[in-house]
């Protein structure tokens, strides 16, 4: 071989080589690595799984509601409380500069305090306080559209007719998002706690089973007792044209020597009576599911021993506004 073709195979020996080790030094092409995560489950959904109920108007109105009055002639809020009871509404409004008024708001068709979609309700208002004419109602009623918007309640349309505190076009905000000065009036302010005190301590506290519920009267069936945990006392009366007797407050009980029979004391307010006390004590039996009251002349004004049953909240009737004679005053 000569020396030209042996240079030339050499040559090509190396190109070889080099090939080959530049091919081995190369990272090997690899395929995307693609993760894959299965769905959560999801629960599961049936066309026959009701949405659950929304709450009735006059629960959605209830609360503690302010309104700086306009122009500058008073440096106070106006305090609104609403209240539902039994889906009927009713209401206490204050100012230091103009005192003190119940209120009773009934609406204008039948059944839409108790509506869950309802944002207005036409009402008619009537308006009455211990402070004037006796505690007798003042000239109405006055009607007003009630609007939940939020934590807002406002009274607008005003038609003019009847007594009110409530000014035409109210705003009301809901107490946690008035940033003005709040008031300490409470209708209601006397607690179990107080009846206590008040009590000088009557111990031990003690009740009969199944002594707390709803109860209605049975020789009045338009008035209710409702006894609450906490030892909470309600009692309520609403009689078409007469002011509604709305009281609650707190009470304690203790067993008597008498078998079956215990002592309540307690003490109540008056819607409409500012914050009033009306106390006593009462000896009560139960007698199956009846409970029977002994004469009070606070609680049960003028009546011997009263005997109650248990109902439901469904059995207290809806409200209804008295009806106007000539002059504009509800008749009695």
């Amino acid at each position: 071989m000569n020396v030209k073709k042996f240079a030339a195979v050499l040559l090509a020996a190396a190109l070889l080589f080099l090939t080959a080790c530049g091919a081995r030094d190369e990272e090997p092409e690899t395929a995307p690595v693609v993760t894959v995560t299965a769905p959560e489950p999801s629960a599961p959904v049936t066309e026959d799984s009701p949405e659950p109920p929304g709450k009735p108007f006059s629960e959605r109105a209830e609360g503690v509601y302010y309104m700086t009055p306009e122009g500058a002639d008073s440096e106070f809020p106006v305090q609104l409380r609403l209240f539902n009871v039994y889906g009927n509404l009713y209401g206490s409004i204050y100012s230091p500069d103009m005192g003190f008024a119940a209120l009773e708001i009934f609406p204008r068709e039948e059944g839409t305090m108790q509506d869950t979609e309802l944002a207005a309700c036409p009402v008619q208002v009537m308006s009455f306080s211990i402070q004037s004419d006796f505690g007798q109602y003042w000239p109405g009623p006055a009607g007003y559209t009630l609007r939940i918007i939020g934590n807002t309640v406002a009274f607008s349309d005003y038609d003019g007719a009847g007594e009110s505190l409530i000014p035409p076009d109210a705003h009301f905000v809901g107490g946690e998002l008035y940033s003005g000065p709040q008031l300490d009036f409470d209708p209601f302010p006397y607690t179990a706690e107080f009846v206590e005190w008040l009590a000088e301590g009557n111990l031990p506290k003690l009740e009969p089973e199944g002594f707390k519920g709803l109860w209605q009267r049975e020789d009045d069936e338009l008035t209710f007792l409702e006894i609450g945990d906490g030892g909470t006392l309600q009692l309520y009366r609403k009689e078409q044209g007469h002011e509604v007797t709305l009281c609650r407050g707190g009470y304690v009980s203790k067993m008597t020597d008498n078998d079956g029979v215990f002592a309540v004391t307690y003490c109540l307010s008056r819607l409409g009576n500012g914050s009033m006390p009306m106390d006593g004590t009462l000896s009560c039996t139960m007698s199956g599911d009846k409970l029977i009251f002994l004469a009070d002349d606070n609680l049960f004004e003028g009546a011997g021993a009263v005997t109650l049953r248990r109902v439901s909240p469904m059995d207290v009737p809806e409200a209804a506004p008295p009806a106007e004679n000539a002059s504009g005053r509800a008749e009695k």
